[in-house]
């Protein structure tokens, strides 16, 4: 079977995309791995019936930087369009297309006149953005990286669809997208369900696409860029995986196994401390969604191999005072052999902070901060990396439960702390073993 293809369509489709152009329902979906020819895909079936008079259609994302960047749709288009007899409308953003009159057909301009063919791009950056489209009619609806756009909106696009009278044009509304990445976890949240499982997709076409499918990729040297993914990612953006995400966790429980010793030959351990001036008090524990942050303290070291392994954990939930003795008693039962770390949050206030601690609270132990830079999650990539090659261990302790809960969750669960000092002390314990064990201070 070969779909129906257009002037305009600048090379042969892949056995995929084909499939993809051949689909006749209403409603369909092309998606997961990368570089599996969605953008392409989503082009294409636009461009199939652009040699009807009056056919409309439209591609959108969720932002106009990503129409306009590299690779992005308008781009694209304006590749495989220049030169051949179709114009660029700057005003109205859309491609036309010069086509003939079919008298037996009525055209929003009026029966028997002649209607061009357009090809429209628009995005959805704003919560009321899709209104501007309430009195446009469309043949094909595309929207790429679907999981960028809310649910409200793309199906809102869906009510656009309409059949020109008298034409053979089918209405199309189709989406293309990978796994929705960290950002994308609450406005990709109904592509899954309407698409992806086979329990509640009902009659919608799901055809996945594989970084395989296209010829026109090296994936051999793609590969070795998304190796350098975290665990997660990589799994949906290499395998296509939607399971991974339902959840969107970034560790495995599994990959931290429990020791009941640690090795000999780890020269030097350090505590990193995670604060949160947060008591928590009863009245407050029974209002609902009270769910305070923890004070976490993380007692890391790397041995000869560069295996981190996390020695003990101190997490409560205290006054500020309390966090100050909490420091201070857990110094003493470390000695003076361990290095305290601690992050400085920003403004004056994050250095003064540090500043008490090292004369007040910790004085004579070797204590030392840096500012906060990066987010938790990009700490956090790191470690997870290292925990799936099984380079992190954890030494058995009262701990262990309440840290296997926050990995496994993380980064959308409900606490961070345990996760980032582990991160934080892995980051400043390699970067020290690279430094010849020179400390920077700060």
């Amino acid at each position: 079977m070969i779909p129906k293809l257009t002037k305009y369509i600048p090379h042969i489709p892949t056995p995929k995309q084909a499939a993809f152009l051949l689909l006749d329902c209403r409603d369909a979906f092309y998606g997961g791995s990368v570089a599996g020819g969605k953008s392409d895909a989503l082009l294409m079936a636009a461009l199939q019936y652009v040699d009807m008079p009056g056919y409309s259609a439209v591609l959108l994302r969720d932002s106009h930087t990503n129409l306009t960047k590299a690779e992005g749709l308008i781009p694209r288009a304006d590749l495989w369009l220049h030169g051949t007899d179709a114009r660029w409308d700057g005003k109205l953003n859309c491609w036309v297309f010069p086509t003939g009159v079919d008298r037996s057909v009525s055209y929003p301009t009026g029966p028997g006149l002649a209607a061009p063919a357009t090809l429209a791009f628009s995005y959805l950056d704003s919560p009321k953005a899709h209104i501007a489209h309430k009195s446009a009619a469309y043949q094909y609806v595309g929207i790429d990286e679907c999981v960028s756009v809310p649910k409200i909106q793309a199906l809102f696009m869906f009510s656009r669809l309409r059949r020109l009278t008298g034409s053979r044009v089918p209405v199309r509304f189709r989406c293309a997208s990978n796994p929705p990445v960290e950002a994308e976890i609450v406005t990709g949240s109904w592509v899954k369900p309407r698409y992806i499982d086979p329990a509640t997709r009902g009659d919608r076409v799901f055809l996945p696409a594989w970084l395989s499918d296209n010829p026109h990729v090296d994936a051999a040297d793609y590969l070795q860029s998304l190796n350098e993914l975290d665990p997660v990612t990589r799994e949906q953006l290499v395998n296509g995986n939607w399971e991974v995400q339902a959840s969107g966790f970034m560790f495995q429980r599994h990959w931290f196994p429990v020791e009941d010793s640690f090795p000999s030959d780890i020269p030097y351990w350090i505590r990193w401390w995670d604060l949160a001036a947060t008591e928590e008090k009863a009245s407050v524990a029974r209002t609902r969604g009270a769910d305070p942050d923890w004070t976490a303290g993380a007692l890391c070291g790397v041995d000869s191999h560069n295996t981190l392994w996390v020695r003990d954990m101190r997490r409560a939930r205290l006054s500020p005072a309390g966090v100050e003795t909490l420091v201070a008693r857990t110094a003493e039962e470390d000695t003076r052999s361990v290095r305290i770390w601690m992050e400085q949050e920003p403004g004056a206030s994050g250095k003064a902070t540090c500043s008490y601690f090292e004369r007040h609270v910790v004085p004579g132990f070797s204590f030392s901060y840096e500012p906060s830079t990066g987010s938790k999650v990009e700490y956090a990539r790191p470690l997870a990396s290292a925990a799936e090659r099984g380079d992190v261990r954890l030494v058995r302790g009262p701990w262990i439960q309440s840290f296997l809960e926050e990995v496994e969750l993380f980064p959308h669960g409900p606490h961070d702390d345990m996760v980032d000092a582990v991160s934080k002390a892995r980051a400043k314990l390699l970067g020290k073993r690279r430094r010849a064990g020179v400390w920077g201070r700060h």
